[in-house]
């Protein structure tokens, strides 16, 4: 039997698969959209589930663009307390943040909405292709228009679309490595939040605190 938070993880990967898929010409089971690699679907993940290293992101867009928009962006997270109240922690494993989404990826399977495609060696890692059905980027028309409050999925893997900007999953990975708290993680445990430190940052580009915090 599945666990509600099952379904819960269902849903955020749901969105991820359909927002990180690209159309596919060449359909092998009736798909319309491939999302490539566990690699990938790993890092996506894991920025929608540590909003600190999400905004931390945003920081980095923010210096290479100027674009005051990205500041914005990081701003409302801390506004909205997601790094306390949006955190799903997970464990650093030999490729980085991993989690065996096996459960959440049965429940769509079960459903029709997306199908595991062959396992291939990219850079000595097996990875799985998943394919993406119509039914998927249908279901998530309706959860949008059914359940409002679940539109926090859309808009977010749209925000991580952004700032992975087309790359593979072992660039992504390379790039969250980057971090050196994420990379002194010891194998098998929880990745820690990097709030403080990017709170700081954030206020630094600022020049002032954070709206509806103390100074």
């Amino acid at each position: 039997m599945h666990s509600h938070s099952a379904y819960i993880d269902a849903t955020r990967l749901l969105f991820v698969l359909t927002t990180g898929s690209e159309p596919t010409a060449s359909p092998t089971k009736g798909e319309v959209a491939i999302f490539v690699g566990e690699t990938k679907l790993n890092a996506w993940d894991f920025w929608m589930r540590y909003p600190d290293y999400l905004a931390d992101e945003m920081i980095e867009k923010y210096d290479g663009t100027s674009d005051t928009s990205w500041l914005a962006e990081a701003e409302q997270i801390f506004i909205d307390n997601e790094p306390e109240q949006r955190r799903l922690a997970m464990i650093r494993f030999f490729y980085g943040a991993y989690e065996k989404h096996d459960d959440a990826l049965a429940i769509l399977v079960t459903a029709g909405l997306i199908g595991i495609g062959g396992r291939k060696a990219v850079d000595r890692v097996q990875e799985t292709n998943f394919l993406i059905y119509q039914s998927a980027f249908d279901l998530c028309a309706s959860i949008v228009n059914d359940e409002p409050v679940l539109k926090w999925y859309r808009d977010r893997a749209a925000l991580v679309n952004q700032i992975a900007s087309g790359r593979r999953g072992s660039t992504l990975k390379d790039r969250q490595y980057e971090r050196i708290e994420y990379a002194r993680t010891k194998l098998g445990k929880e990745i820690p939040s990097i709030e403080s430190d990017v709170r700081e940052r954030l206020e630094s580009r600022l020049n002032r605190p954070i709206k509806g915090t103390a100074a």
